[in-house]
């Protein structure tokens, strides 16, 4: 299990991680694949003491040309230095998280570690050793750029984690007063509720439903409160067939029926002290709201459980909604911002001879093996 969450993990970041602009660097013209060979040697910048090797960017483009079948005709001079910008900035980020990492003392698990020598393989598979070895990519530079993807969910993983729990602290705060009620309630709508042939319900000539006459409102009333005594005496009777549940299909208000998680104040004055009031298992007076007229039935009047879970929702989502910033923010506090990639070691990458190459061996994305998976 997890090995299929860190390969779907990789891919993820993969595809943000090369989707943040058009991709990649400056060729010459008449500069080829000649003397790439010893890319994997040759050092473009050192971020955070971790060498960014010319390999690095070689893989980069190759793997963003793969993930959106990017052909020449769509490289343009501005769209290649937008993309070598990019590279040189997510490149950036990737040493600074891998510092962190270390530094925090994160290691891979032993799936982890198989997961990366099977992407490896499929790899060298899916882009050729032949071509690998053109642009002087050998099996430690995939090894690395795999293994710098899971640095960057070891590291956010472990901050979110640290984040998620600041969070949980204050919302159990901020609702420590708050009692979450569960309860099942019923309906009967002020509005005439008919349908056409083809299932849509009646509306009035400025698309609104039709309200109920005043004589029908009171029909409904009845019924609502005959509804509510034949539901009381079940449940004292212990007849399961005179529940709420069954008896709104019988009175054909099944659709404005169902669960629902009350908590303090959720609704007007007047129905959130007809809730509030109810004890488990109760089921409240007929109370007419501007809706229509309703019935509750309480299931639990503090259900902690529906309580931590929502406040756990609420600090994941908190969370989530950090991990961008958070991201930025190392980034931001190693000071690498400013540190400025060998230009005349980028300007010997061709960027169109490489896409070129890759379309005349037939590397193209195909959705249906992704990377052998």
């Amino acid at each position: 299990m997890k090995k299929v969450v860190f390969s779907r993990l990789f891919m993820g970041v993969c595809i943000c991680l090369f989707c943040c602009g058009f991709v990649m660097g400056c060729g010459k013209d008449g500069e080829g694949v000649g003397g790439v060979q010893d890319a994997m040697n040759q050092e473009v910048m050192n971020v955070s003491g971790n060498s960014v090797y010319m390999s690095d960017y070689y893989l980069y483009l190759m793997q963003y040309f793969y993930n959106y079948n990017i052909t020449p005709l769509q490289l343009t001079e501005e769209s290649i230095n937008t993309i070598m910008e990019t590279a040189t900035n997510d490149l950036k980020a990737e040493m600074v998280r891998k510092s962190l990492v270390e530094e925090a003392g994160l290691e891979a698990n032993e799936a982890q570690l198989e997961m990366i020598e099977t992407m490896v393989t499929a790899y060298r598979g899916t882009f050729t050793d032949e071509l690998l070895n053109d642009y002087g990519i050998d099996e430690t530079a995939i090894r690395n750029m795999i293994a710098r993807q899971l640095d960057t969910y070891l590291i956010t993983e472990k901050a979110a984690g640290e984040l998620q729990a600041e969070f949980m602290v204050r919302y159990e705060e901020q609702y420590a007063e708050y009692q979450f009620r569960h309860m099942y309630y019923v309906l009967f709508p002020n509005v005439r509720v008919n349908f056409d042939e083809n299932g849509e319900m009646i509306l009035d000539e400025t698309g609104n439903p039709i309200p109920l006459t005043e004589e029908e409102e009171a029909e409904q009333l009845l019924l609502a409160e005959e509804f509510r005594e034949r539901a009381v005496e079940g449940m004292v009777s212990g007849d399961t067939s005179a529940s709420m549940e069954l008896l709104a299909v019988e009175y054909g208000i099944g659709a404005f029926s169902g669960e629902q998680y009350y908590v303090n104040g959720l609704y007007d004055e007047e129905l959130s002290r007809m809730v509030e009031s109810l004890s488990d298992g109760e089921i409240s007076e007929v109370t007419m709201t501007d809706a229509g007229y309703i019935i509750v039935r309480m299931d639990n009047s503090n259900d902690t459980e529906y309580k931590e879970q929502m406040i756990t929702q609420l600090a994941a989502q908190a969370t989530e909604e950090c991990k961008d910033i958070l991201v930025q923010s190392w980034v931001a506090a190693a000071g690498v911002q400013d540190i400025q990639p060998d230009q005349e070691l980028l300007n010997t990458i061709d960027v169109m001879a490489l896409c070129e190459e890759m379309i005349a061996r037939g590397i193209w994305f195909d959705q249906n093996n992704l990377y052998g998976q």
